[in-house]
C-alpha cells in the first residue's frame, strides 16, 4: 500500500481530515461551528503566524489586528472580532453566538 502524501500509512478510503477546512479563500486551522439566526457560522483565529505561513504579507496588519482575530463566516458575510478573546475555543455557544454579534464586518479584500 502506497502512503499518502502526508507520510501516513494508507487506511482505506480517504477521510475528512478533522483539523483543516477551506475557510475563505484559504486553508486555516479549523476552529468552531455554530448556529445564529437558523444560519451555520464558523469560527477561526488568525494570527500573524498563520498568514505568514501561508505566504500572505503580514508587515501591513492594521495595529488593531497585529495581536490576531476571530475571523466569523457565514456564506459571503464575514466579520473580525480582535483581540482574540481567552478561551474562545471552550465558551458556550451562547458567549459565542454574542462574540460574533460584537464583530464588525468586513469584506473580502478589506484591509488586514
Amino acid at each position: 500500500m502506497s502512503a499518502p502524501a502526508s507520510g501516513a500509512p494508507d487506511d482505506g478510503p480517504a477521510q475528512p481530515n478533522p483539523t483543516r477546512e477551506h475557510f475563505g479563500d484559504y486553508r486555516r486551522v479549523v476552529g468552531r461551528s455554530f448556529r445564529l439566526d437558523q444560519n451555520v457560522w464558523s469560527v477561526v483565529a488568525v494570527t500573524a503566524e498563520h498568514l505568514a505561513d501561508l505566504g500572505l504579507p503580514t508587515e501591513d496588519l492594521l495595529p488593531e489586528l497585529a495581536g490576531g482575530w476571530l475571523s466569523f463566516e457565514y456564506g459571503s458575510e464575514r466579520r473580525r472580532l480582535a483581540p482574540i478573546p481567552h478561551g474562545w475555543e471552550t465558551i458556550g455557544v451562547e458567549e459565542l453566538v454574542e462574540l460574533c454579534r460584537r464583530a464588525k464586518p468586513t469584506r473580502r479584500g478589506q484591509p488586514r
